[in-house]
């Protein structure tokens, strides 16, 4: 009988004991929650001037203040999520970036940015900007995450968003470690092409010089931008490439009001090949002003360097009818066997009854001169 009652203190004493553990636990366990609760309170309410205080206490917790970190990046003031994005700086700051934690995290983050306030998300795309620069030296899932945000930030219509993730499209194409970032970097320059704010059509432009965005066809048309700055930077991004834009239109920036823009534009032309007689007469040939235009024939000599029927088929497609009659008395007098066709096309389509009716004459004449002299 003794001996059964020893076993049942024992067994009494064991079960005491788990209850005493079990409610240790959950006192921990409540302890955390406890702490987490009031340090998120204490940093949403902090001021600027204790909220480095409260941003250091919410980051002693670790990762386990997140989802209380996230909720808060919810709220549409400013000033809770700067000091949310100094609590996220300390805890992740404290893991290495090739630490499985911190791919954690980032996973975690891109999931709950949709999500966010404006404020939230600004607050997030501050911190990848810093985490990408290259003097941190980006681990292969920073910049994985960074291509993450930028593909979450293309879904949105947000312009100041959209003008923050240059920083980070910027960081991602001249990083080192290759990533697919292609198409979303894409995206966002496409988007900020049109922005309201110049400095971030600039940016934009910039972007151009990244063969890898295939840019180039977009930003040719911005060489008509109001902003200076646009301007200049449109001609050094697209200036060597006549896929992007011809000779032609290149040339009409040798009329800009800019004297930056003419002088970029000059020397592009000159570095696709052009003499600088040719730019000459580009110049002339692409004048607001019909006198000016005429200007080209002076230049059209007999025994110049200059491609007499380029320059002469041009004018004779000038807006100006007194132009177009110029250049078929021209092409008639140079006797130039390869206008013939467009002097016939004239004749029979010019908009100007007197221009076609002189095209249709001087082509006969240019036809008689050729089977006189065997030309074919």
């Amino acid at each position: 009988m003794a001996l059964l009652s020893a076993k049942r203190s024992r067994v009494f004493a064991g079960l005491v004991l788990l209850m005493l553990l079990a409610g240790g636990t959950a006192a921990w366990w409540q302890r955390d929650r406890l702490l987490t609760w009031y340090y998120l309170r204490g940093l949403t309410q902090a001021s600027d001037k204790n909220g480095e205080v409260w941003a250091e206490r919410v980051a002693s917790l670790g990762e386990v203040a997140l989802p209380g970190l996230l909720e808060c990046l919810a709220h549409d003031d400013d000033r809770i999520c700067a000091h949310v994005g100094l609590a996220l700086r300390r805890i992740c700051g404290r893991l290495p970036q090739d630490d499985e934690r911190w791919k954690l995290l980032m996973d975690r983050i891109v999931a709950a940015f949709p999500h966010l306030s404006g404020p939230g998300q600004r607050c997030l795309l501050t911190l990848a900007s810093e985490w990408l620069r290259p003097a941190a030296q980006p681990s292969a899932a920073t910049l994985a995450y960074g291509v993450m945000l930028l593909e979450a930030v293309a879904q949105t219509s947000d312009s100041a968003l959209q003008s923050m993730a240059l920083d980070i499209v910027a960081a991602l194409q001249g990083s080192e470690t290759k990533s697919d970032s292609a198409a979303p970097c894409r995206a966002i320059a496409r988007a900020c092409l049109s922005d309201g704010d110049a400095r971030n059509r600039e940016r934009a432009v910039h972007l151009a010089l990244y063969p890898q965005l295939d840019l180039l066809a977009d930003v040719a048309p911005l060489l008509r931008d109001p902003a200076i700055e646009v301007r200049r930077a449109v001609v050094l991004a697209v200036g060597g490439s006549r896929v992007a834009i011809s000779d032609e239109r290149l040339a009409l920036a040798l009329h800009d009001a800019d004297s930056e823009v003419r002088r970029l534009s000059e020397k592009a032309l000159l570095g696709r090949g052009l003499t600088r007689s040719q730019v000459r007469l580009a110049r002339l040939i692409t004048d607001s002003r019909p006198a000016t235009r005429l200007q080209v024939l002076y230049y059209l000599r007999d025994g110049s360097d200059l491609d007499l029927a380029l320059w002469l088929r041009l004018l004779s497609h000038d807006p100006a009818e007194s132009v177009r009659f110029a250049a078929v008395r021209a092409i008639a007098e140079k006797a130039i066997s390869e206008l013939t066709d467009r002097l016939e096309e004239m004749g029979a389509s010019d908009p100007s009854p007197t221009v076609s009716r002189w095209a249709r004459y001087y082509s006969g004449r240019l036809k008689q001169h050729q089977a006189n002299n065997g030309t074919p």
